[in-house]
């Protein structure tokens, strides 16, 4: 409840602050003003004397009469020497500040240095006859000049050098004696520097020690102080709410967007009171009503900047999260990524229209944009690369937000995909930030898309175990493994074997499917089969085989020994003594040292010698 009465609270006042422009508007429509003659630089400086006059009058005016009203009818009849002075370079937002600035120094200085007869100066007739385009005030750097283009070509007006120094020339003859009698009004710029709105009493600013009149940026000391603690009791306001709004609602929720696009809301509040207060009552002039006028203008689009990123995230917040729109209906994380782009692009694009606001022309800064875009585009490629990356990896989708992928030597849960990386969660707890780029070139196993996770080990018992013990335990690991819930079976699976022989083991495989999807479940379920298995070979009265060699140091059994030999001997044919003995060991090629060594031995002992 309370949201909505803040909230109905902050629309009333902008309303109210819209309202007073629109009025003034209204009531300016209602009574329309001539415009003053400017057909020619005669024609031109009268139209300012004679406007110069009707002018003090509604300034003596509002010395009486301190109403809103009497002080927007000065305001209207200053307004009227716009179209007499050339403004092409002056920001459009400060336009108002520096027509007043102009009047006032113009003035003044007019009421104080000689003017050339009327007849001297040229009129339409004599700028035809002798084609002029520029004319100077005799004895001064005052210029006019014609316009030559747009709608007011053929006019006179003062030229945007004589605009710009306006101010400068005027304190050149601050000390000179007024030439111009019958005026109330003798010195412009002090009557600006003492003039307030009807808020301010004029028995405050009189009662202010004497260095608060003192001119500082183009005004008394006292109104730079004032726009100052008011530009930061603005920023204050704003930083407190953002911080206090900021706290409303779970963070990336829709809540949480609706609440912090509040924050420009705001600013757009404190921004209109701030400059309602500063034009109607404060009335600065100089350097400062110009900084002041450009720095809200600034902050307005900065704040309608953000307005629309934040409006522009929020719709697509609203969209994800909103139960009208079907699941699988579009990809979030794509939404995000398009909104966030699209919400990118419009800002800059009224930051520039902004920037043109304020005098910073914003084709020029186009045109400059795509010179700079092609360096930049140059210096930072892998960044691009990262960029086409992302859009590729919404576009093949081979993970989405939560699945387990492995690539390369690393694996995790993908956390979120963001247009230049993606971050990825390791079962360690370490957050892995790797480049798109190098995840579109990568090998991307998903293990979260597979209908279900393969438990596959191999089992190396002991050579010394029994084939009854290897027999029970192939029985008991696949009765273990039929027995558990998550693994699936059918006429092939679970499968255990016996696989082969090691370099130290009996190996047996175990092979099955888990029926989970989730890698997590899966480490869990292959934890409970492993420890399965473990007990299965102890109760098997065997163990795990580990890499050993074994030195077997017996006598072969194989060789024939001096007994068979001497069998072997008697029944053969008795043969010459003097003659070789055919197949002897010792003439035998090849013969094995140890045979012929026996053969001899058992002819010494069997024989007797000759």
């Amino acid at each position: 409840m309370s949201n909505r009465l803040l909230m109905l609270l902050l629309a009333a006042i902008a309303a109210a602050l819209v309202a007073t422009p629109l009025a003034a508007a209204e009531s300016e429509s209602e009574n329309p003003l001539e415009p003053l003659d400017s057909s020619s630089p005669r024609a031109t400086l009268q139209s300012f004397v004679e406007q110069a006059g009707i002018t003090e009058e509604a300034a003596l005016v509002y010395r009486t009469d301190r109403s809103l009203a009497a002080q927007q009818a000065y305001f209207d009849e200053v307004n009227q020497t716009r179209e007499l002075f050339d403004l092409t370079e002056v920001p459009a937002a400060s336009q108002d500040e520096v027509v007043e600035e102009n009047f006032v120094s113009l003035a003044d200085i007019l009421l104080r240095i000689p003017l050339p007869d009327a007849e001297s100066m040229p009129d339409a007739e004599m700028v035809a006859a002798e084609e002029l385009t520029r004319w100077t005030l005799p004895g001064t750097e005052i210029t006019l000049a014609m316009l030559e283009e747009g709608d007011r070509a053929g006019n006179w007006v003062f030229t945007p050098r004589t605009v710009a120094h306006l101010p400068d020339w005027r304190d050149e003859v601050e000390g000179l004696p007024v030439q111009v009698e019958d005026r109330a009004i003798t010195d412009w710029r002090r009557n600006t520097d003492i003039s307030t709105g009807p808020l301010i009493p004029a028995a405050l600013i009189d009662a202010l020690p004497g260095f608060a009149g003192d001119r500082f940026f183009g005004s008394p000391l006292w109104k730079s102080v004032v726009a100052v603690l008011g530009g930061l009791l603005v920023a204050l306001l704003v930083l407190l709410w953002h911080r206090w709004i900021g706290r409303r609602g779970p963070k990336g929720s829709v809540q949480h967007h609706v609440f912090g696009a509040t924050t420009p809301l705001f600013l757009f509040v404190l921004l209109s009171i701030y400059g309602l207060f500063m034009s109607s009552q404060v009335n600065p002039s100089g350097q400062l009503a110009e900084a002041v006028v450009l720095g809200t203008t600034i902050t307005f689009w900065l704040a309608v900047a953000w307005l629309y990123y934040g409006l522009v995230n929020l719709l697509s917040e609203w969209l994800i999260s909103t139960p009208r729109v079907p699941d699988k209906k579009y990809d979030p994380h794509l939404l995000r990524l398009v909104a966030r782009v699209i919400s990118i692009v419009g800002s800059v694009f009224i930051i520039l229209i902004g920037a043109n606001e304020v005098g910073i022309p914003a084709l020029g800064l186009l045109a400059g944009a795509s010179v700079l875009g092609l360096v930049v585009g140059l210096a930072a490629q892998p960044t691009l690369e990262n960029l086409i990356g992302g859009m590729t990896l919404f576009a093949d989708k081979p993970f989405v937000v939560g699945d387990y992928v492995r690539f390369g030597e690393d694996d995790g849960t993908v956390e979120e995909i963001g247009p230049r990386s993606t971050r990825i969660r390791k079962l360690d707890g370490t957050q892995l930030t790797v480049p798109n780029s190098d995840i579109v070139q990568a090998r991307i196993a998903n293990t979260t898309k597979r209908d279900n996770a393969l438990f596959l080990h191999v089992i190396g018992v002991r050579y010394e175990t029994t084939m009854e013990q290897i027999e029970w335990l192939v029985g008991r690991i696949r009765e273990g493994l039929r027995e558990h819930p998550k693994v699936e079976e059918d006429e092939n699976m679970p499968r255990v074997l016996l696989a082969g022989f090691g370099a130290s083991s009996i190996d047996i495989e175990a092979r099955a499917y888990v029926n989970t999807t989730s890698v997590h479940e899966f480490m869990a379920v292959q934890a409970e089969l492993l420890a399965m298995i473990m007990r299965a070979v102890e109760v098997a009265g065997t163990s795990m085989a580990f890499p050993s060699t074994t030195a077997y140091l017996t006598r072969d059994g194989g060789i024939p020994g001096p007994t068979a030999l001497e069998e072997h001997r008697a029944a053969a044919p008795t043969t010459d003594p003097d003659e070789p003995v055919a197949g002897r060991a010792d003439e035998q090629p090849g013969g094995r040292p140890d045979e012929r060594d026996e053969s001899v031995a058992g002819a010494s002992e069997d024989e007797p010698s000759s």
